[in-house]
């Protein structure tokens, strides 16, 4: 005797964020990151519509979607540029500060400072300079080829 509970049957819900590549997921994940002062595991933990950390690690390194590692490298400069305003915030709050408050300012603005430094370092990095005096100049040496004994 065959069941009606077969022929009753609903397709499965798929279960899990998505893992299929998209271009609209992806500027979804650019436009999110180069407008908050959070972290890439932070947003996809409050949107819980994108991949996971794993999968948007794994289109990032994937050269055939180079178009995503593109935006992405905006997106996270854009959002060096964001940690600067917000620097700049902080750094200008004229309310009633304590000692404890002061310290948490400069923690703030030396977090940011840092990442927003590695995130654009030409721009918020430390510069260096190479320099030598006159009577003893900075030389450079260029070795290609092989070394033979």
């Amino acid at each position: 005797m065959p069941s009606s509970k077969k022929k009753n049957r609903q397709p499965k819900r798929k279960v899990g964020r998505p893992l299929k590549y998209s271009t609209q997921v992806c500027e979804k994940i650019c436009s999110l990151i180069a407008v908050s002062n959070k972290g890439l595991h932070t947003i996809i933990n409050k949107n819980k519509d994108l991949p996971s950390y794993s999968t948007i690690m794994s289109w990032l390194s994937d050269d055939t979607k180079k178009e995503f590692l593109d935006m992405y490298t905006r997106a996270r400069g854009d959002q060096a540029d964001l940690l600067a305003d917000e620097m700049l915030e902080i750094a200008d709050y004229n309310g009633k500060d304590n000692a404890n408050k002061i310290n948490r300012h400069k923690l703030m603005i030396d977090t940011r400072k840092f990442i927003a430094a590695k995130l654009k370092p030409r721009k918020y990095g430390d510069k260096i300079e190479l320099s030598g005096d006159a009577d003893n100049p900075i030389v450079t040496k260029t070795i290609t080829g092989m070394i033979v004994k």
